[in-house]
């Protein structure tokens, strides 16, 4: 049987939180540009701005992680959760905070 070291689970548990992070991002991103095209109501801007602590969470954890088991690559899926949340921004029409105006 195979035994996982305390730095795996850790790692695994920073990557669970961080890809919660990013599937959340995307999904707002999607609805955003669904209102934004079909009409509808906007999701409150806070979703998305209180998924980038939860992100910074779960990198806090892979670093920890990768610290027990001295493998600083196993950062890159935090930092590939950071730009791909970044890339989700520029599919909003409108920056977040500012209100969109929708025209019929």
């Amino acid at each position: 049987m195979m035994k996982l070291s305390t730095g795996a689970l850790i790692t695994a548990l920073g990557w669970m939180v961080s890809s919660t992070a990013v599937v959340g991002a995307v999904a707002f991103a999607m609805v955003w540009q669904s209102v934004f095209d079909f009409g509808g109501a906007y999701p409150p801007e806070l979703v998305y701005f209180l998924l980038w602590p939860l992100l910074a969470f779960g990198a806090i954890i892979t670093y920890s992680g990768a610290r027990t088991l001295h493998r600083p690559i196993l950062l890159l899926f935090s930092l590939s959760s950071v730009a791909i949340m970044l890339i989700t921004l520029q599919y909003m029409p409108c920056f977040p905070i500012e209100r969109c105006l929708v025209v019929p």
